[in-house]
């Protein structure tokens, strides 16, 4: 699910062409593995205005696989405060300030993942379709690579598990080997020990 402005060349255009792009590069079978849905902010945005936007998408496939919706602002309204996406019209310009992120939904509706839409990969995008399809959505293979990857919120992209789990061994170990270094030099000062009388 990706918000836009039909009529902003700047920011949405880009993320619309980006992407469309990474949806074509995952590796997912367009239409049946998931679907784009595009939705106007603007109400006063036209069909024509709507229509041209879907220049920016390259691929044929993942056009024929996106709809475009357009709103009055109660509808537009309604559907951002559902999915938790804010934005704000400046009026004096006649934009919309808005998040540069793409929803990526389960087949019920619910938000799985927000994604940056400028900084885009197919990797991440992969991971994300496969992780809202809850096994549903492609092979066994990539089922399985979901238990070594996490997604980092705080960057909005997966990482390997294996590094975090990597970083909280060697941590462990670097305790233990002071604790254990703590303890011998307690047992060096308390004295050799007495045997016998």
């Amino acid at each position: 699910l990706l918000f836009v402005d039909f009529t902003c060349h700047t920011i949405c255009r880009p993320a619309l062409a980006i992407a469309s792009g990474a949806l074509g590069e995952t590796g997912l079978r367009v239409g049946s593995d998931f679907r784009l849905i595009v939705v106007g902010l603007d109400p006063k945005d036209s069909l024509t205005d709507a229509k041209a936007m879907l220049d920016q998408i390259g691929s044929p496939e993942v056009a024929r696989a996106t709809t475009i919706l357009r709103g009055d602002e109660a509808a537009i309204r309604n559907l951002t405060r559902a999915v938790g996406y804010r934005y704000i019209y400046d009026a004096d310009v006649d934009q919309f300030a808005h998040p540069a992120g793409i929803l990526v939904l389960t087949a019920d509706g619910h938000v799985s993942r927000s994604l940056s839409s400028l900084a885009l990969n197919p990797g991440d995008l992969h991971l994300a379709l496969m992780e809202a399809g809850r096994g549903h959505t492609g092979s066994l293979t990539d089922r399985l690579a979901l238990f070594c990857y996490g997604f980092d919120a705080a960057h909005g992209v997966y990482t390997l598990l294996i590094w975090r789990l990597l970083e909280i061994a060697a941590d462990l170990t670097v305790f233990a080997l002071v604790a254990f270094i703590f303890l011998l030099e307690r047992r060096h000062r308390a004295g050799p020990l007495k045997t016998g009388p």
